[in-house]
C-alpha cells in the first residue's frame, strides 16, 4: 500500500476529511520546508493531499522503511523550537554525513531554523506539519529507510476542544515510530491521564491488531528542576517511578499505567535543562545558538544521536510503495 494512501486511511478513520488545498506551482518541494499536511477547520481536520502526495510518491523514497518522528504536548512549550534541533542533526547526519561539529555556532550556520517558532504566549502551530525534505539511509544489510519529521499543534489551547486535542495527539501517535511527549518540569498525574486518554483513541482505531499498537514513546521533560536528585539526560529511574503500577494504587491510577505500558513497545525519558532566560523571555530571540544556554546545548548533543544515529532508528513494517 502506498504510504500516502495509508496516511489518508488513518486520517479518515478518525473522522478527518481529504482536501486538495492550494499549491503554488512555483514551489520546489526538493527544498526543505514545513508543509501543513493536516489543517483544523471548524473542529474537524482536513488532509492537504496536494502538498503531501508529491513528496510521499517521489522515487527517492520508494521501497524504503519509514521512520516517523513526531513531537506533541501542551501548547507554547517549545516543541517546534526543539524540533529544529532534530532537523539540524538530520541534515548533518544524512545530508552532509558529518556530525562532528553539527551544533557549532559560527557564521551563517549559527541560526536555528526550519519549523516556524517564536516566543510569547499565543499558539504558533496549528494542525500537523511535516518537513518536506526526506532523510534517507541505506544499511549494509540492504535495509533502506526514510526519516520523516512531524510537528503537531499544541494541545489544551484556548480554541480546541478535548476531542480536537485527542484526535491530534492520537494521529501523532498512530503515524509515529517515535512519539516525543513534550512536558515542562515534571511528569504529573494529569499528564499521564491525558496520555492514556489520547492513546486510547488510537488503540480503538487500531484494535484489530494483536500486537502493541505503538512503538517508542520518549517522554521529554523540559526545564527539569530536580537535577540534584536525578541528573539530566536519559533516565530509566524516572520511567520506573512514574509508570510502575502497584496494588496500593487506586484503580484509576493503576489501570492507566497498565494500559500505557501495554500500548508501547518501549518507553523512555529524557530530562532537559532550562534553555536560558533569553530563550524563555523570547525578547529579540533570533534563533542564534549563542542565545541558548550552553548546558542546554550539551544535552541536546546527547539526545540527538541516541534518537537519530542509524543504529538507533526505530522503524516497523511500513514501506513506501
Amino acid at each position: 500500500m502506498k504510504l500516502a494512501l495509508l496516511i489518508a486511511n488513518t486520517l479518515l478513520s478518525t473522522g478527518i476529511f481529504c482536501s486538495h488545498g492550494q499549491v503554488d506551482e512555483n514551489d520546489d518541494i526538493s527544498k526543505g520546508r514545513a508543509i501543513q499536511i493536516i489543517s483544523p477547520v471548524n473542529h474537524s481536520f482536513h488532509l492537504n493531499s496536494n502538498d503531501l502526495n508529491p513528496i510521499l510518491e517521489s522515487d527517492e523514497i520508494k521501497d524504503r522503511h519509514v521512520v516517523v518522528v513526531s513531537i506533541a504536548g501542551a501548547f507554547r512549550k517549545g516543541k517546534s523550537f526543539l524540533l529544529n534541533f532534530f532537523l539540524r542533526y538530520l541534515y548533518a547526519q544524512y545530508k552532509k554525513h558529518d556530525v562532528i561539529e553539527w551544533l557549532e555556532s559560527s557564521g551563517n550556520d549559527s541560526v536555528l531554523n526550519g519549523f516556524k517558532w517564536r516566543g510569547g504566549r499565543k499558539p504558533e502551530t496549528t494542525g500537523i506539519w511535516m518537513w518536506s525534505e526526506m532523510f534517507t539511509h541505506d544499511f549494509e544489510n540492504g535495509e533502506k529507510i526514510v526519516i520523516i519529521l512531524l510537528d503537531t499543534q499544541g494541545i489544551f489551547d484556548h480554541q480546541s476542544s478535548i476531542q480536537d486535542c485527542a484526535k491530534t495527539f492520537a494521529l501523532s501517535i498512530m503515524l509515529s515510530s517515535v512519539q516525543c511527549y513534550n512536558l515542562m518540569q515534571n511528569f504529573q498525574e494529569n499528564d499521564l491521564q491525558n496520555l492514556d486518554l489520547f492513546s486510547e483513541y488510537g488503540r480503538l482505531v487500531m484494535e484489530q491488531t494483536h500486537e502493541k499498537p505503538f512503538q517508542h514513546l520518549v517522554i521529554l521533560i523540559r526545564d527539569w528542576p530536580f537535577a540534584y536528585e536525578t541528573g539530566y539526560g536519559w533516565s530509566q529511574s524516572v520511567i520506573d517511578e512514574l509508570m510502575t503500577s502497584i496494588e496500593e494504587q487506586m484503580p484509576e491510577m493503576r489501570e492507566p499505567r497498565q494500559r500505557i505500558r501495554s500500548s508501547f513497545e518501549k518507553i523512555s525519558a529524557f530530562l532537559m535543562p532550562y534553555p536560558g532566560t533569553f530563550v524563555a523571555q523570547g525578547t529579540n530571540l533570533t534563533g542564534d545558538l549563542k542565545q541558548i544556554d550552553p548546558e542546554f546545548l550539551k544535552y541536546v548533543k546527547e539526545l540527538m544521536p541516541a534518537m537519530f544515529e542509524p543504529k538507533n532508528l526505530v522503524f516497523g513494517k511500513l514501506i513506501v510503495r
